[in-house]
C-alpha cells in the first residue's frame, strides 16, 4: 500500500473504449428486455438532457460584458473574492450559526 498508484480517468471513459456517443449505448441498453436497464438508461438521458433544457432556459438572463470591469465591484476578480468571502460566511453561520 505504500507505493503510490496512479488511476487515468479516461480508461474508465465508456465513450473511449467502446468508440461509441454515450446516447447511443443508452438507446441501445433501453431495447434490451431488463426494466432495470430500461429505467436507468431512460433516467440518465432526460437527466443528461434535461440539464441542457435547463441551461438553455436561463440564457436570456446572460450579460456579456464589454469590458473586464464591473460597475459596483470594479472587476471580476474583485467580485469572486467577494463572492468565496460571502460562501464562507454563509457556511460559517449554517455550522455555527454566527458570524465568525
Amino acid at each position: 500500500l505504500g507505493a503510490a498508484c496512479h488511476y487515468d480517468g479516461t480508461k474508465l471513459d465508456v465513450e473511449t473504449f467502446t468508440e461509441a456517443p454515450l446516447d447511443t449505448i443508452c438507446i441501445d441498453l433501453i431495447m434490451y428486455q431488463s426494466d432495470e436497464l430500461y429505467e436507468a438508461a431512460l433516467t440518465f438521458l432526460t437527466e443528461r438532457w434535461g440539464q441542457m433544457q435547463r441551461l438553455i432556459s436561463f440564457f436570456p438572463q446572460v450579460t456579456l460584458l464589454a469590458s473586464a470591469t464591473l460597475p459596483v465591484f470594479e472587476t471580476f476578480d474583485r467580485l469572486e473574492l467577494d463572492f468565496q468571502q460571502l460562501r464562507y460566511y454563509v457556511r460559517s453561520y449554517e455550522v455555527w450559526g454566527v458570524h465568525s
